[in-house]
């Protein structure tokens, strides 16, 4: 059966490698439509059958899921297109393969499987493989890329945590990329802790990861690799070069002490016969962007300053900034003033996301001294050599006894807090005073958070930023039933949407949500103003008044309604 998909694959990609692209393209997520020729009705049908595409017979087709090649073989990436499991194409993976490209064929160890592309291309190049994986899920997708490329018996697929299911054996390579980001982070410790022991003589471990450090010291991981070398191993860290989710690694720039810096690395581990030794190469200076951290005061506060900057809320003075800013947006209409951040660090701190918990902020920072603090603000709290379920239950013990001293569970702002175990700028009574008084902003003011990092992106972030926000009033659906009238209509759909216009400069821009995610779209500013009218519930001939009063020719006001409508549909 398998078989049957991959001559489908080769033969597409062979015949029409742009439609193969374009309906499977792993970094676009596919999607794109194609009228096959009539004399393809029996490779396509293949493809539905394999539900790699939908739609009807002899119509219009469209990929349902990202396929990535490598040479003659395909990798699926997701178990199905509500993404029960989704793979992403990583510049870890890449890491990995490069240093299979080089290595003799023996026994190898692919820890954290995902789709099983290393497994995979190990076998292929004579490689004894254990693949494994904590996640059945993905182990079921490893195992039908196995099958796709006829080496389904050429693998042994193991589940378990980590290291866990290789239990005394040894390996002559093993390769690992564990998921990272927030408290995962202290995987790449556990590989490092634990994956030495389960190298053969002369094997390596090669883990593709991130590593961080503070100012110019050295990076944190040091602390873990310098007694591996000074026990007879050669360590190697190099760091990974690539333009893929570059923007998710930093220089950190700032006054503030505790900046991150981060960036991803190749670490090799092997395990000599004879003395150790410790390499390690830092990624040029011009490689990794730069974010610049300012205090909150500061940006508010006034000054001319240009470029992309993230604010930190670090002192007494940043704090009662923040509430300024919440306090602005608690009306419907606000001028922002000063220089204005791209973002805010730790922003979770304040209504984002619970600090503990099922998809936590916290996190799993190593610091030069081996110790794990979950944020750029937060305390130590636990070591560099505790697995991940040590760090998760001391974070969940902390967050156990803040919420007893602080009486969470009688607080009116129980269900908004983040609960932060690490507020820095102020003590908990503060901290809990602030966010009580602003229960009702705090989601307002991360919805700002999240257009003022849009605006940057798009190079429009230009104080004073003018806002307004929908619905200006108690408003229900009942208020405006549907109807033929598209003014109504778009009235109904603008206030439901919770929609905010926001002037920058010479430009304006509409966000609105769509199932509780942000939509944004540039727009002319006298449709932004027009829609603002016909959302409070202007009539037509009230419209065209109002563009004579601005010196808009009449044909402005179906424009702006033909093109709002549009936006919202």
């Amino acid at each position: 059966m398998a078989n049957a998909l991959g001559l489908a694959f080769r033969q597409l990609l062979a015949e029409q490698p742009a439609v193969f692209e374009n309906l499977f393209d792993p970094a676009r997520g596919g999607g794109w439509g194609y009228l096959p020729a009539p004399e393809e009705a029996e490779l396509f049908a293949v493809l539905r059958a394999f539900r790699m595409v939908d739609g009807e017979p002899g119509g219009d087709v469209r990929g349902l899921h990202r396929v990535r090649t490598r040479g003659e073989r395909f990798y699926v990436m997701e178990i199905d297109r509500h993404d029960v499991y989704r793979q992403d194409v990583w510049p870890e993976t890449d890491a990995m393969l490069a240093l299979l490209d080089g290595a003799p064929p023996g026994r190898l160890a692919d820890i954290g499987t995902g789709c099983g592309i290393v497994a995979i291309e190990a076998a292929a190049r004579g490689h004894r493989v254990v693949a494994t994986d904590l996640h059945g899920v993905a182990l079921e997708l490893a195992r039908a890329n196995a099958a796709l490329n006829g080496l389904e018996g050429a693998i042994e697929f193991r589940q378990g945590h980590l290291f866990a299911p290789l239990a005394d054996e040894k390996f002559d390579l093993i390769l690992t990329a564990p998921h990272y980001g927030r408290i995962f982070d202290q995987l790449r410790l556990e590989v490092l802790t634990d994956g030495p022991r389960c190298l053969a003589p002369g094997g390596r471990l090669g883990l593709a990861t991130q590593l961080e450090w503070q100012a110019d010291g050295p990076l944190a991981a040091e602390h873990l690799l310098r007694p591996l070398a000074e026990r007879g191993a050669r360590v190697r860290v190099e760091p990974i070069v690539s333009t893929v989710k570059r923007e998710w690694f930093k220089l950190a720039r700032g006054e503030d002490p505790h900046l991150v810096s981060r960036h991803r690395f190749l670490i090799t581990v092997e395990n000599g016969a004879g003395p150790g030794a410790l390499d390690v190469a830092r990624p040029a200076l011009d490689a990794i962007p730069v974010e610049e951290f300012v205090p909150l005061a500061r940006l508010l506060g006034g000054g001319a300053r240009e470029g992309r900057v993230t604010a930190t809320v670090a002192t007494a003075d940043d704090f009662a900034r923040l509430g300024a800013l919440a306090d602005a947006l608690g009306a419907p209409d606000a001028t922002l003033d000063g220089p204005l951040p791209s973002a805010l660090l730790d922003a979770c701190r304040f209504g984002a996301r619970a600090c503990v918990g099922h998809g936590a902020a916290a996190g799993a920072i190593l610091d030069a001294a081996g110790g794990v603090r979950p944020c750029t603000h937060g305390g130590v709290v636990a070591r560099a050599e505790d697995p991940l379920a040590r760090v998760d239950e001391n974070l969940r013990a902390l967050a156990a006894a803040a919420a007893a001293r602080r009486g969470c569970a009688a607080c009116p702002a129980e269900d908004t807090c983040s609960r932060c175990l690490f507020p820095a700028a102020c003590d908990e009574t503060a901290y809990c005073d602030f966010i009580r008084s602003n229960v009702r902003r705090l989601p307002i003011l991360h919805r700002l958070l999240d257009t003022l990092a849009v605006l940057a992106r798009a190079d429009a972030l230009a104080a004073p930023l003018a806002v307004r926000r929908w619905p200006r009033r108690a408003w229900s659906i009942d208020d405006v039933p549907p109807s033929g009238d598209d003014l109504r209509n778009l009235e109904r759909r603008w206030n439901q949407s919770e929609t905010w216009t926001i002037a920058s400069g010479e430009g304006a821009f509409l966000f609105w949500l769509v199932d509780d995610r942000l939509r944004h779209a540039a727009v002319e500013p006298p449709a932004a103003a027009l829609g603002g009218r016909i959302a409070d519930g202007a009539t037509r001939a009230e419209l065209e008044t109002f563009a004579q009063s601005r010196a808009l020719p009449r044909w402005m006001v179906g424009r702006a309604i033909e093109h709002l409508t549009f936006i919202f549909v």
